[in-house]
């Protein structure tokens, strides 16, 4: 059965429709909120308007040198947000919040390694050879979805039948999460700068940072939480084709 766009995308509005409340609040404390809480912290400098390429590169090392703790911590919060959130959306028994926090919690040593080992290979490949980075972005997309629904403790296991899930149909997925990041990043870019300038306007100069920390957390979480979702939809379309059950003879 070939891979649809279309049907990705309704089942995304679904299940958008059907559990919005609770996948807003998951995405609220667990993306959103570690966000701010980096953004006040721990904030990423600004490198000077005419700083090299090599001085910013230097700046970012610098902070995250200096920044370490915090930084992995508010990801590892973030990244168990994800996990509560592909609970929630694939347990087909319909689980509650607490449920799905359970199940999240019992699955993330695996799930968390299987997000750094996929995340750190397609971003290695990117730098190296955007190609074979962009093709690796398609094949490793199910691999935490299909972790989280088949409750595997081996994230080694999960990649292999990920990997194999994910054959010959790698380019298509690619091609839908490039184009729902990109269209994703212009919509939450322009309401950023719309609410940001808004802001400025509106609130004395004092507490301009805490309102840019919210926004931009309020737009990273609002991409986090859409890409979390498309995820679900990938997997769940991919599961339905007859040709699932020769994957995982």
């Amino acid at each position: 059965m070939p891979f649809s766009y279309d049907r990705a995308w309704q089942d995304v509005m679904a299940m958008f429709r059907s559990d919005w409340a609770l996948l807003v609040t998951l995405a609220g404390v667990f993306i959103f909120f570690p966000a701010l809480v980096l953004f006040l912290y721990a904030p990423m400098p600004e490198a000077p308007p005419e700083s090299s390429a090599e001085t910013s590169v230097q700046l970012i090392y610098a902070y995250y040198q200096a920044n370490m703790l915090w930084v992995v911590l508010m990801n590892a919060i973030g990244v168990f947000g994800q996990a509560a959130i592909l609970a929630l959306l694939l347990d087909r028994a319909r689980p509650t919040v607490g449920e799905a926090l359970a199940g999240a919690g019992a699955l993330f040593p695996g799930f968390f390694v299987v997000q750094l080992l996929t995340n750190f290979a397609t971003g290695a490949a990117l730098m190296l050879l955007v190609v074979p980075g962009l093709y690796l972005l398609g094949r490793f997309e199910v691999v935490g979805p299909l972790l989280i629904e088949r409750r595997m403790a081996n994230p080694l296991r999960a990649i292999s039948d990920g990997w194999r899930m994910t054959e010959k149909r790698g380019w298509r997925i690619t091609g839908l999460v490039l184009l729902v990041i990109i269209v994703g990043w212009i919509v939450t870019s322009a309401a950023t700068s719309a609410l940001t300038v808004l802001g400025t306007m509106v609130v004395p100069e004092s507490v301009r940072p805490l309102v840019r920390g919210f926004i931009g957390g309020l737009s990273s979480a609002a991409l986090a939480l859409l890409m979390a979702v498309l995820s679900a939809a990938i997997y769940r379309q991919l599961v339905a084709g007859d040709w699932i059950a020769e994957v995982f003879d």
